[in-house]
């Protein structure tokens, strides 16, 4: 084959892509998600111009490359850059169905196109364990979102994700293996520790339970997790009344006594934590308090 003859073929590959009518048969998809035809256009067309501007430029550098093993490895280049962008576009096809229109199903079938172009990205396995996740696969989940942690170890979200997963299996002991390595890369967060300190909690460790809820105390203040990754109610009142737990299962009522007594200082009007802290009084032999307590959380409740 000669020069001449492979540029072409690569020219029409390019044209092929950049078919007008295949860029709004893609945009439509995104009407009843109120996202508009300019903004996919422009985002779409961006896309094929990055990907055109390189594809051009190992194009010319095979044209005059001067060995087979030059050509050679310069076209699998261009190969591997056109799976790529079709791996991409297959990704943002799946996140569409994944977070738009809530169809897991397909979404997993466009993740799967995408791996198949390119097996290693990364957030493919993410999304669709995610997607897994929803459907309540959560065995399909775990092999996916365990792959997304190898290929990108950073992956905030395929650890949340993934720490649920073995939630609903009820395999605590993974979770909190996860847990630990999520942990060792964030050591400042405290989803991390919150995380853990429940799957002990399920296993009754609860000396390293009340470990991590301390933990949890100390950097909640200073916490830079972004807000979609953060556990539920991981303020330092929420805190302390999960630590407050954790001691009385342990059946240390005195020092759950004060976790209580301290979440009630940050947040007076704490139902729960009324009623947590007469229960502990009562396991500690203190039933006056016990119902003094019950009475104020029934007072504090009467107007909700």
């Amino acid at each position: 084959m000669s020069d001449s003859q492979t540029t072409i073929l690569y020219t029409a590959t390019l044209k092929a892509r950049i078919d007008t009518d295949g860029i709004f048969a893609f945009i439509k998809r995104d009407e009843k998600e109120k996202v508009t035809i300019i903004q996919q256009n422009t985002q779409l067309q961006d896309a094929i111009q990055r990907n055109d501007k390189q594809t051009e430029a190992l194009i010319k550098k095979y044209n005059k490359a001067k060995t087979q093993t030059e050509k050679d490895s310069i076209s699998k280049q261009i190969k591997q850059l056109e799976n790529e962008f079709l791996a991409n576009q297959k990704l943002k096809e799946g996140d569409k169905l994944l977070y738009g229109k809530k169809d897991y199903r397909e979404a997993i079938k466009l993740y799967t196109e995408a791996l198949k172009f390119n097996p290693n990205l990364t957030e493919a396995y993410g999304q669709r364990g995610i997607a897994y996740y929803d459907l309540k696969n959560y065995k399909l989940a775990v092999d996916d979102l365990s792959k997304a942690i190898e290929l990108n170890p950073k992956d905030k979200s395929a650890y949340f994700y993934i720490n649920f997963c073995f939630d609903h299996l009820k395999d605590y002991n993974r979770s909190i293996e996860y847990c630990n390595k999520f942990i060792k890369i964030h050591p400042d967060y405290c989803s991390g520790y919150n995380r853990r300190a429940e799957n002990y909690e399920e296993i009754k460790d609860y000396a390293n339970a009340v470990a991590d809820y301390t933990k949890v105390i100390e950097l909640s203040p200073k916490d830079k997790n972004p807000d979609y990754l953060r556990h539920l109610d991981s303020d330092i009142a929420s805190a302390y009344f999960r630590r407050a737990w954790a001691y009385h299962k342990w059946e240390n009522y005195e020092l759950a006594i004060q976790d209580f007594k301290k979440c009630l200082q940050l947040k007076p009007n704490n139902y729960n934590a009324y009623i947590s802290l007469a229960y502990s009084y009562k396991e500690a032999g203190n039933y006056t308090e016990s119902i003094n307590l019950c009475i104020k959380a029934i007072e504090n409740n009467k107007d909700k």
